[in-house]
């Protein structure tokens, strides 16, 4: 993956609650997209899976999660899990909430669960935020970003949110 997009990634990343100590965890997640990701990633993101922060990419054939084990303390190992992408061995399953609220924020918020599950019993949950009702934040946020183009990616073209 390219430095620059990977940098992209790890500062959305940075920007999730539960975060394991900043600084070394930063620069090795950094350091670990750059080497081990390859070079034709499509799509990227940061959302809680599983309550533990994770870089979520995308390339024509794969799905990978990148986090920072949080069990390895000041080593801030980084693991790396890769899913195959084939349309016909997925599920997709959407939640869509256009009435939420963000956690510790007071304005509403249109929200999303998205549950990718393969047929082998693998499955990858997590939210995204489509729009927050406050002026300020309108756009998607990574993860939804991510979310639709594994959903295109999967044959689900969604319309685009503009009201």
């Amino acid at each position: 993956m390219e430095r620059d997009a990977a940098i992209q990634l790890v500062n959305s990343w940075n920007q999730l609650p539960n975060q394991p100590e900043a600084g070394r965890a930063y620069h090795r997640l950094t350091q670990a997209l750059v080497t081990v990701l390859p070079s034709d990633i499509t799509a990227g993101g940061a959302a809680l899976v599983e309550n533990v922060p994770t870089v979520l990419a995308l390339n024509a054939t794969n799905v990978f999660t990148v986090i920072v084990d949080p069990q390895s303390g000041d080593k801030a190992n980084v693991t790396v899990r890769r899913f195959p992408l084939a349309a016909e061995r997925m599920r997709v399953d959407l939640v869509d909430n256009i009435a939420g609220e963000l956690p510790n924020d007071v304005v509403g918020a249109h929200l999303r669960d998205w549950t990718f599950t393969w047929v082998s019993g693998e499955v990858l949950n997590f939210g995204s935020v489509v729009k927050v009702y406050n002026g300020w934040s309108d756009a998607p946020q990574s993860a939804e970003r991510f979310a639709r183009a594994l959903a295109a990616a999967l044959g689900w073209e969604m319309p685009s949110d503009e009201r």
